[in-house]
């Protein structure tokens, strides 16, 4: 008596391939007399529909196959079957094989949830922004122009600073995050406004030259966000009025 591990014989295999066939003929055969707005249905190399009604695609994940591409005749027909449930599910890993991997890190973006170095950066951005806020608004007063440094915070972008020691940036979650931050909010929007009447009243020298990409970059960022509310609208519309390079 063979083992229970032993291999099937070549006669088992061969009968089993040639009932396989005998099944995909079947479905093929069936497939081109379809005729009408009904088509024929999309099947895999097994002889069961695939998982999307499309062709060239597998009925679950755990099919062998083939894949089969349909005649011109079939494919003319439009032929599209419905997938049933278990289909359907099993059908999501073949999905997830066609679709494009997201960069480490985005995953967690996409569901709405942000990553720990995400969350550092934002809020590493909002302890700035309640330190800083206050002197950079005296510093445009009395000077009329950006003299320290702190381009980072007042213009916070996806990406943080090369000079930046605490790495501060907002992805559009946190960007959101950061606009319901009330008292955070009303001080920026004071010092984001000052800036704008100075750009306006003397011009963009107001601001080094090595902080115009980053404006440009805010802009961009900021106008294109859902949460941006009216009065950053506003802001990115002003300072957009000027060249940035």
């Amino acid at each position: 008596m063979a083992p229970k591990w032993a291999p099937r014989s070549s006669s088992v295999s061969r009968a089993n391939s040639s009932q396989h066939s005998a099944v995909f003929a079947s479905q093929q055969a069936s497939l081109q007399t379809s005729s009408g707005a009904r088509g024929g249905r999309a099947i895999c190399g097994c002889g069961k529909p695939t998982w999307n009604g499309l062709w060239n695609e597998l009925c679950s994940r755990s099919c062998d196959g083939p894949k089969v591409v349909p005649s011109s005749s079939v494919a003319a027909s439009g032929a599209r079957a419905l997938p049933t449930a278990d289909a359907r599910r099993d059908g999501m890993f073949s999905q997830a094989l066609r679709e494009p991997q997201l960069k480490p890190g985005l995953g967690a973006l996409a569901s709405g949830a942000e990553n720990p170095a995400d969350m550092a950066a934002y809020q590493a951005l909002v302890s700035k922004q309640q330190d800083k806020l206050g002197g950079i608004t005296r510093e445009l007063h009395t000077s009329k122009r950006k003299v320290t440094h702190w381009a980072w915070w007042v213009f916070p972008t996806e990406k943080a600073g090369d000079a930046d020691p605490d790495g501060t940036r907002v992805t559009r979650t946190t960007a959101a995050m950061l606009i319901k931050r009330t008292g955070i909010s009303q001080d920026w929007r004071r010092v984001l406004e000052l800036i704008c009447d100075l750009v306006e009243d003397r011009g963009t020298q107001v601001l080094p030259a090595i902080d115009h990409s980053r404006v440009r970059y805010f802009i961009d960022f900021w106008s294109s966000l859902d949460a941006s509310p009216d009065w950053m609208i506003s802001i990115c519309n002003r300072l957009g009025r000027f060249r940035w390079v």
